[in-house]
């Protein structure tokens, strides 16, 4: 984006998708007028210099006020300054890249107007592209810039990796969802626009998932059967961690161990087990 307006592109010098580099040039703006502009300024500056030379000079033998030497110094400095202002000006014609990375979008026509309000280019800084997702509000406590996400691109079938690096503090009052910004790793030419989905993970949870109907419960609490090294039902105290509709997470079972997932009302411990396989 540049500070001026109303100045014409004269030149421009990379396309969407070229690789550029911090201080690179990406367009020259015509600053012919702007260069007219600054002939007068520097008469006015070098007629102001002269001027207050000439009082400073002889501020000593009391020839001139030191009033007139403070008007004359402000004069200079007032000349000084919008010489060096139609200076930036004129320094601004010349569109910089502020980073380095990969042009993703170019709005900069040659014999175009600049606005001032919108950029000439967009760049992914060292080719990096974020995803911004939305996120239900019930769950944006639990999320934190560096969180590792995997991200689904759409028409692929194979997830990018990332991390959050925002989680915005703005909650919409219409869906209830915030905006959180996930930044990929190693994403290569990949379309600015795309549309995505991203799964994050919010805890983990080690142990054994297991059918609801192997959980029996008595009086020392919840437990399974198992079977042990002679096909006989074990009782196995178990704790749950985790529920859904269907299944159970529990500690305590080391996976080697055989649980009956679903057992009669008659079992009791020591009974010989004839184990079927699910298919």
């Amino acid at each position: 984006m540049t500070e001026l307006a109303n100045v014409r592109v004269r030149d421009v010098l990379v396309d969407v998708g070229d690789s550029v580099r911090k201080g690179q040039k990406l367009a020259v703006l015509d600053g012919a007028s702007l260069a007219y502009q600054t002939l007068p300024l520097e008469s006015d500056y070098e007629r102001a210099r002269d001027a207050f030379a000439r009082v400073d000079g002889i501020k000593e033998s009391g020839a001139v006020s030191r009033q007139l030497v403070e008007e004359k110094r402000a004069e200079m400095q007032a000349a000084k300054a919008r010489l060096d202002d139609a200076g930036l000006s004129l320094k601004r014609t010349t569109i910089l890249a502020p980073e380095a990375g990969v042009v993703f979008e170019r709005k900069a026509v040659i014999g175009g107007l600049v606005t001032g309000s919108e950029p000439l280019f967009r760049i992914a800084r060292r080719q990096e592209i974020e995803v911004e997702a939305l996120v239900p509000e019930s769950i944006l406590s639990t999320l934190r810039p560096g969180q590792p996400a995997s991200v689904t691109l759409a028409g692929e079938n194979t997830p990018v990796e990332g991390t959050i690096r925002l989680v915005t503090p703005r909650v919409d009052r219409a869906t209830r969802m915030a905006a959180i910004r996930i930044r990929l790793q190693g994403a290569q030419q990949i379309p600015v626009g795309l549309f995505a989905s991203a799964r994050i993970v919010l805890s983990e949870q080690e142990g054994m998932l297991l059918p609801k109907t192997a959980i029996q419960q008595d009086g020392a609490g919840d437990f399974v059967w198992v079977e042990d090294a002679e096909s006989r039902a074990k009782r196995w105290p178990v704790k749950v961690t985790s529920t859904d509709e269907k299944q159970v997470l529990v500690e305590a079972i080391p996976f080697y161990v055989r649980v009956v997932a679903r057992a009669g009302a008659f079992l009791r411990e020591g009974d010989r087990l004839r184990m079927v396989e699910d298919k």
